[in-house]
């Protein structure tokens, strides 16, 4: 037991070590997750993707089903993951 919760603390260790400032996120076009803290105790990661819109440049949440973003405030940022095994992307 004890392995698999150092297995575990190592592993959230290595995914919050990943996490960068903001101002280091990809202006391409390319998507990320953003971090942006609501409250002390509330936040949202969002996707996102860096791009000049109708509030200026920035990044902005993209809400694929609604065919529109919106501007965020986030502090940090992550690489989008791969995709599930056997999806194409």
């Amino acid at each position: 037991m004890n392995d698999e919760i150092d297995r575990l603390k190592a592993r959230i260790a290595e995914l919050e070590a990943k996490w960068q400032p903001i101002e280091t996120a990809p202006k391409d076009g390319t998507g990320f997750l953003a971090f942006e803290r609501i409250s002390n105790k509330h936040y949202t990661i969002s996707v996102c993707v860096w791009e000049n819109g109708s509030e200026g440049e920035g990044p902005y949440m993209v809400l694929f089903h609604q065919e529109k973003n919106i501007p965020v405030v986030p502090t940090h940022w992550v690489p989008l993951p791969d995709a599930p095994k056997g999806e194409q992307t």
